[in-house]
């Protein structure tokens, strides 16, 4: 299966990503992606590219905002 690297995103862009994710995405997502730690974070960083892995990166990051607001309203109730 070959790989569609077809997604330019600006440096402010996947720098806004990186941001947004959980501490554990890259060493999650190299472990199950079977990807070096270093090739996560250079297609997060721009200098590689993998459509898969930014797609994945979106996800993550949306979720994990989702989660931080439960908490955070939960916190709220108490």
């Amino acid at each position: 299966m070959s790989r569609r690297n077809n997604i330019v995103l600006s440096k402010m862009d996947l720098e806004k990503l990186r941001k947004s994710l959980p501490i554990e995405f890259t060493e999650a997502t190299a472990l199950k992606m079977e990807f070096s730690i270093g090739y996560i974070n250079r297609v997060l960083a721009g200098t590689s590219k993998n459509d898969k892995i930014i797609y994945m990166a979106l996800e993550c990051a949306q979720n994990h905002k989702s989660d931080l607001e439960q908490i955070s309203k939960k916190i709220q109730a108490l």
